[in-house]
């Protein structure tokens, strides 16, 4: 798996994203400046539960850069979409959650102070983060602990949102803007794929795109060395290397 600005990678970027822990992070391409975010919810300074009650959001508020950067936020009704798995340089762990409706900026990656075993979540299930918004170089994300994870019950997971060849091409490009796709489950086009430069991923034939197997792995699933996929369905992550999909079932390899 290479470095993606998400999650650790065996390859030489291992702190490239500029994400060192849960002391904070790099300030990505969001304005974290006082406009648009109003009051910061919680305290400025400090992680969380300050005294002062969070700002209730949205993923899509979030990620539309309505809220600032270090707020302290409630993101009610959202869905489990992937495993928990180990966070970048073995520092805690990640997963990502959707708004139920899905779409565009309607995904987020949440990054926990604890191992992947310590965190209380599966897909599907419905979900309340209490967290503080942070962000990487590429991506913004939630900043939280497992007692600030509240289990909601079973949730529905949203439909794949679907793109095609030239939005993939776009994204390559630099022409599409790539943030309403960050951590948004999706399904791209049949492709042939063989073995990448790093362990646990694949290279699809068109626009630079990678399946990555960190999901897969999580449940005991290896990635072929080289396939033709009918589909590749997944959480569409931002790397610093372009951007990849990571599967989570062998259904959505469409091998």
């Amino acid at each position: 798996m290479c470095e993606t600005g998400i999650i650790e990678s065996g390859c030489d970027e291992a702190e490239a994203d500029g994400f060192d822990g849960f002391d904070g992070a790099t300030t990505g391409g969001y304005d974290d400046s006082d406009e648009g975010g109003g009051s910061a919810g919680g305290e400025d300074t400090g992680i969380g539960m300050g005294g002062d009650p969070p700002l209730v959001s949205s993923v899509f508020a979030i990620q539309q850069g309505v809220v600032r950067q270090g707020t302290w936020v409630s993101v009610p009704g959202v869905v489990a979409t992937s495993p928990p798995v180990p966070g970048p340089n073995g520092i805690g762990s990640m997963f990502t959650v959707s708004d139920p409706s899905g779409g565009p900026y309607s995904g987020i990656t949440v990054r926990v102070d604890a191992e992947p075993s310590e965190v209380p979540v599966e897909p599907g299930l419905m979900l309340t983060i209490f967290a503080d918004l942070e962000a990487s170089k590429l991506t913004n994300q939630l900043a939280t602990n497992p007692y600030w994870i509240a289990d909601e019950g079973q949730g529905v997971q949203p439909p794949p949102l679907e793109l095609d060849l030239e939005i993939l091409q776009g994204i390559a490009e630099g022409t599409v803007d790539v943030q309403p796709y960050d951590s948004v489950l999706v399904s791209l086009p049949a492709s042939t794929a063989q073995d990448a430069d790093c362990d646990g991923e694949l290279q699809l034939a068109y626009a630079g795109l990678r399946v990555d197997d960190r999901f897969l792995r999580a449940v005991g699933i290896d990635l072929p060395d080289a396939a033709m996929f009918d589909e590749v369905g997944g959480t569409f992550l931002l790397t610093l290397n372009g951007f990849e999909v990571a599967p989570r079932t062998l259904a959505e390899l469409g091998l």
